[in-house]
């Protein structure tokens, strides 16, 4: 046995029975998870607590989870962050890069593991994928690549548009690095984009008022927290305005946006309980590489391409992983 391998095994021993001594003089692991609310817990929070669970950690016996939501006003999460360095937890679980680094401007010293992390390096979350650096860790959904993937998507469907908006919120961190990396795409694709601001849930309506007056034959809603929450409000003024939604996930798809396109959210909360596991076993988060996700979700609403009057085409219909009828 090579000596690095005996002592990563002889690491690993140590921290297994530093937590197997831990749980038997009843040592009680807390982790927060701060996330949106019209999330369920179902599709969220539960499955990593389930996931847990096949880890050995069960609420009510080893486990305490500190459960907390925001809404359109991100203002909760830094003190929701407040909380929980008072409250003294272990790790603290949030939806995306952005979220996490409000978190980590609060604390720079509890573990914070991202469920959909959109671009961690490119928003200055973690010095690289493969070593992060910080107390940021978790997975990444590649926002970029994902938003390049929906502006080619949308041409399809719109071979004649023009004119592409790009739905975004300025009051999020790495809100501009995205916005330029699909402003060029839609360019490369030979259509004119033009980027719309919705800040709060009540800046959505005048942001599409606006995109009408432009007018855009299309939109594509960027990567956002504010925006996922608001989703059913997003989904409900494009339609009222005849206007197809290119949008990141399966909820938003429900909720009425043309299609999506991203990881699967649900997927993803149950691979995050790897990491809080491996920390609540001592691992550092520096040192855990961001996993990037292995297969795409592609849904497609055919209720709103039937009240838009879109005709998907077949070869894009053929490849959806769900249609939505």
């Amino acid at each position: 046995m090579k000596r690095r391998d005996f002592l990563a095994l002889l690491s690993t021993g140590i921290a297994w029975s530093t937590m197997s001594h831990a749980q038997q003089t009843g040592k009680v692991a807390r982790i927060a998870y701060l996330g949106p609310t019209l999330t369920s817990r179902a599709d969220g929070l539960q499955r990593l607590v389930d996931r847990l669970r096949e880890f050995g950690w069960e609420e009510g016996r080893n486990l305490d989870v500190d459960e907390r939501e925001y809404g359109s006003d991100l203002q909760i999460v830094a003190s929701a962050a407040a909380d929980f360095l008072r409250n003294k937890v272990d790790v603290i679980v949030v939806i995306s890069t952005a979220v996490a680094q409000v978190v980590q401007s609060v604390t720079r010293t509890i573990p914070i593991v991202v469920v959909i992390g959109s671009d961690p390096v490119g928003i200055g979350a973690a010095a690289s994928l493969a070593r992060p650096g910080g107390m940021i860790t978790g997975l990444t959904i590649m926002s970029p690549e994902m938003l390049v993937k929906r502006a080619e998507k949308l041409a399809q469907i719109l071979p004649n548009a023009s004119r592409i908006a790009i739905l975004y919120s300025p009051n999020t961190r790495g809100a501009s690095h995205l916005l330029e990396i699909v402003l060029s795409a839609v360019t490369t694709l030979r259509r004119t984009p033009r980027a719309f601001p919705a800040g709060t849930d009540d800046a959505i309506e005048p942001a599409f008022d606006a995109i009408m007056q432009w007018p855009a034959d299309g939109v594509i809603v960027q990567d956002d927290p504010m925006l996922f929450v608001a989703r059913t409000k997003v989904a409900d003024a494009a339609l009222a305005r005849k206007l197809p939604l290119a949008c990141p996930f399966r909820e938003m798809a429900q909720a009425g946006c043309l299609f999506s396109y991203s990881a699967s959210l649900r997927e993803r909360f149950e691979r995050s309980a790897v990491y809080v596991d491996k920390i609540l076993r001592g691992a550092n988060p520096a040192e855990l590489p961001f996993e990037q996700p292995a297969k795409f979700e592609f849904v497609i609403n055919l209720i709103t391409a039937k009240a838009l009057d879109i005709k998907i085409p077949n070869f894009l219909s053929a490849t959806a992983d769900a249609v939505i009828e």
